[in-house]
């Protein structure tokens, strides 16, 4: 038996669907009637990127907020198919979603903006490797010129990680040939 103050209240587990062309409310699903993407979209490559995720299989993603994340964090939010969850603290988040693949046994998305708050997943991050539990981490990382500079955002995110990332790729956003 929980104690009251471990109570969970359909209101904290109430699914929010972002369409930021509408104003919603929580609980309402915009589902397959969202606005379609047109050629003028600025978020038509993570759009596609998002879709793709979903297509293989993505069905949760625990977001945190940050301004460089913002495109990739509605884009995800904006997926009918996935759950997405907001969690100011990325720590937090990190363990709610390592807590999620763990009981469904499939892939939970993280995602959060650059430098030390992609660092704040790394505990749950190695707890997923050790477990064998299936994490995707995607971060909105600076371009290389604007690492190391001295700020918390800006630090080198290449091989944040270490060992405990399965697989890394850096994507640029160089127009494809």
């Amino acid at each position: 038996r929980r104690p009251p103050s471990a109570a969970i209240t359909g209101r904290q587990l109430c699914r929010v669907w972002v369409n930021p062309w509408r104003r919603t409310s929580v609980g309402v699903t915009l589902g397959h009637d969202a606005a379609p993407m047109g050629a003028t979209d600025t978020y038509l490559g993570l759009r596609a990127f998002v879709d793709e995720l979903a297509r293989c299989g993505l069905r949760e993603a625990c977001t945190s907020p940050g301004s460089r994340s913002t495109p990739l964090v509605l884009s995800l939010a904006r997926e009918a198919r996935i759950r997405a969850t907001s969690h100011i603290d990325e720590r937090s988040g990190g363990f709610f979603g390592l807590g999620l693949a763990k009981t469904s046994g499939r892939p939970v998305a993280l995602a959060c903006t650059s430098g030390t708050a992609a660092a704040n997943y790394a505990p749950a991050v190695v707890e997923a490797h050790e477990a064998r539990v299936p994490l995707l981490v995607l971060t909105a990382d600076r371009p290389p010129e604007l690492r190391d500079l001295g700020a918390g955002q800006t630090i080198d995110q290449v091989k944040l990680y270490g060992s405990a990332a399965k697989w890394f790729q850096e994507v640029d956003d160089h127009a494809a040939t």
